[in-house]
């Protein structure tokens, strides 16, 4: 009975911090001024141009300015400490022409030293702890980017050869990488349990994303401050969590590919895998196999599939042609064409990584989630067979 009132307790207060955050009835937080001035003095490479990215609410502003004597300036408003990012406005990408920091209201100096991504910050406390953190993680990041290389290298070389993968390779890279992300886990729990208060502590809990660690997650996240469970960034997390096993499927409709409008509740009484997915993602399409053998296997014993895509209006022909190619028609296939964050996305806590999928019984409830490749079948099994 205590374990069944404490879950309430929970799911009562993660359905607050969603209606707040969805339908705008908390009232306006109050925003206060920052000021930054940068310093590219040192930096070998000169920049012309920076852009900055910050949330001054709930959406995302970006705001340029004109490297001059060394020199860029942004000002603005912002209403909580924040991760925010700079980028050295150029051709191609590099990672040395991108950096963040955690800004706090008021007057910020930076300093970049010969690479502009190394960034000296001063005037923002929260920064030093954000700082502090990112030195924790930044051996095992450096091991875990020295192992993504290696895998890309050896797939480049099978490709290059025009031979299949070897599949036992792949396997060790991604044993290699899975220890290392776990590592990091570890080490972003043990930071947020000693830093309830910081700001900075709710990014770090976001950062922990492994499923297997969902449920430590998920009690860090009760255990801090409601201030900080009110923030843009825990306000996201709060949904996220409102969408994994054991909770109501939020429900939502979508114009399928003709233009007709398809509840996902309408489907209510079959056990339904709501699956996100977009054109240009190949990780998704490659999903494809498994979900039509899925859909082959146990279409005519209850189970369906209602695909949500992340396509854009400019991609609708990809789209529409993704699913005609991979052969995936068979089932309801929908889209708004406003990219990742539709309202299908946004209901089921903001989907930033796809493939994504959740599996919801005949009564609605969300019971598995991220069944990829053979689990999907392994799942369908558990429940047909």
């Amino acid at each position: 009975m205590k374990k069944n009132k404490i879950y309430t307790c929970r799911l009562s207060i993660i359905l607050m911090i969603c209606f707040i955050h969805f339908f705008g009835m908390l009232s306006a937080q109050t925003k206060k001024d920052f000021k930054i001035t940068g310093d590219l003095s040192k930096v070998a490479t000169p920049a012309k141009k920076i852009m900055f990215s910050y949330w001054p609410d709930s959406t995302l502003k970006t705001d340029t300015c004109i490297v001059k004597n060394g020199k860029y300036y942004f000002a603005g408003q912002i209403t909580e400490p924040q991760l925010v990012y700079l980028t050295v406005l150029s051709g191609d990408f590099d990672q040395h022409n991108y950096g963040s920091f955690f800004l706090d209201p008021g007057v910020v100096e930076i300093v970049s030293d010969k690479i502009f991504s190394h960034l000296k910050v001063t005037g923002s406390k929260s920064q030093e702890a954000y700082a502090g953190w990112q030195i924790l993680l930044k051996k095992d990041e450096s091991s875990l980017a020295a192992v993504y290389q290696q895998r890309d290298s050896f797939r480049l070389l099978f490709e290059e050869i025009k031979r299949p993968e070897d599949s036992i390779s792949i396997q060790e890279f991604q044993k290699q990488s899975t220890a290392i992300l776990r590592k990091m886990m570890e080490i972003n729990i043990t930071y947020a349990k000693s830093h309830l208060n910081s700001p900075v502590t709710m990014d770090v809990i976001a950062s922990i994303w492994l499923p297997e660690y969902a449920k430590q997650q998920e009690e860090i996240f009760f255990m801090m401050p409601e201030a900080q469970r009110q923030t843009r960034i825990g306000k996201e997390l709060a949904a996220k969590i409102a969408v994994r096993p054991g909770h109501k499927a939020p429900d939502f409709s979508l114009p399928d590919t003709t233009g007709k409008m398809v509840r996902l509740s309408s489907f209510r009484g079959k056990y339904v895998l709501l699956e996100f997915w977009a054109s240009w993602c190949g990780p998704c399409r490659a999903e494809s196999p498994y979900l039509k053998d899925a859909f082959t296997s146990y279409g005519n014993k209850g189970f369906t599939i209602f695909s949500v895509s992340c396509d854009k209006a400019d991609t609708k022909k990809a789209w529409l042609e993704a699913i005609h190619n991979d052969g995936t028609g068979q089932w309801t296939q929908t889209s708004s064409l406003t990219g990742k964050y539709n309202v299908a996305s946004l209901a089921y806590g903001r989907i930033d990584n796809i493939p994504a999928n959740f599996l919801i019984d005949p009564q609605g409830n969300i019971i598995a989630k991220d069944l990829r490749g053979e689990a999907l079948d392994k799942k369908l099994k558990e429940i047909f067979n």
